[in-house]
């Protein structure tokens, strides 16, 4: 399995670089990271989730995806309180104390998280794990932009965002047994296959946006790295051990919280905060540490004998 882990951490390195360089060498417009993104949010992430989820819920299972969603909300709440105390060190009032808790609570679950779990642990665990982050997917695009830009989406806009619709109909799809045409599921497995990859060149163009010497400066965006990457997984894993989780609930606990840190930081800091590449600064650091911190933790919770 840590061969697994290590192929698909490379393959991930391949793909972000390659996005970098093209955004580096200046090969694609300016806004190519906008049109990915549409692409991803509005297409293949919510036809991968809905390809994962019709094809692995059913009427017999449904009952189990109803308690993995359960621990994903208290995964959510042990990663929120764990997040927020972290925070108050950095900056205990004010725009900055949000940007921190955000930091600390919100990883990238979604392009970096579901490939990597499907990649590593295969169709069935990435399923689970779908299910699992519904609430932190929630939390998101709630509270988590409200922390990062003073305002967050209505209910209505949540509820009819495409990958919510995605998971919905998937998991509708799944347990009424819909059988889709052969030509459907083809056309369905194809746009999934299209998410990771693109998924990892937006993260590398996105990082590419900012000076090269820029992302390496500034020692503070290390340390929230190490504290995101290494800390705040093993925190979040006692917590929700502690609570219950076991299994498969007890490695997405670490997991999901092991995760480098989301993007929405690099979208929504890139002009705000007294620094203009703070986001992408402390994206980058985390995406680039975690190559060897998700490793080293699930070499750390193998032999403990967790998973």
């Amino acid at each position: 399995m840590t061969v697994s882990i290590i192929k698909q951490i490379a393959i991930f390195s391949i793909f972000i670089l390659t996005g970098f360089l093209l955004k580096k060498t200046k090969v694609l417009p300016d806004n190519t990271n906008e049109v990915i993104s549409k692409l991803e949010t509005k297409l293949f992430l919510p036809v991968y989730v809905f390809y994962s989820l019709s094809a692995s819920v059913t009427a017999e299972n449904i009952r189990n995806y109803s308690f993995t969603a359960l621990y994903g909300l208290v995964f959510l709440a042990a990663a929120f309180v764990t997040g927020f105390l972290f925070a108050l060190p950095f900056a205990n009032k004010g725009k900055m104390r949000n940007i921190y808790i955000y930091l600390f609570t919100v990883t990238n679950f979604g392009y970096f998280g579901f490939p990597f779990i499907e990649g590593v642990f295969g169709q069935q665990v990435k399923a689970d794990m779908i299910i699992f982050c519904i609430p932190l997917k929630l939390f998101t695009y709630t509270v988590g932009l409200y922390l990062l830009c003073g305002k967050a989406e209505g209910f209505k806009k949540v509820i009819l965002d495409p990958i919510i619709i995605g998971l919905v109909l998937g998991v509708a799809a799944g347990v009424l047994s819909v059988d889709l045409p052969p030509v459907v599921k083809t056309v369905l497995s194809k746009l999934s296959d299209c998410m990771s990859p693109l998924a990892m060149i937006l993260l590398g163009i996105t990082i590419g946006s900012a000076p090269l010497l820029k992302l390496f400066s500034g020692y503070k965006a290390y340390i929230i790295s190490g504290i995101r990457l290494l800390v705040i997984p093993v925190i979040v894993g006692a917590l929700c051990w502690l609570l219950g989780a076991r299994g498969n609930n007890l490695l997405f606990s670490v997991f999901v919280a092991a995760m480098p840190i989301g993007l929405n930081v690099v979208v929504f800091l890139q002009n705000d905060s007294g620094d203009a590449y703070f986001g992408a600064r402390c994206c980058f650091l985390s995406v680039i540490f975690s190559m060897i911190t998700i490793p080293l933790l699930y070499f750390l919770i193998t032999y403990a004998g967790i998973v």
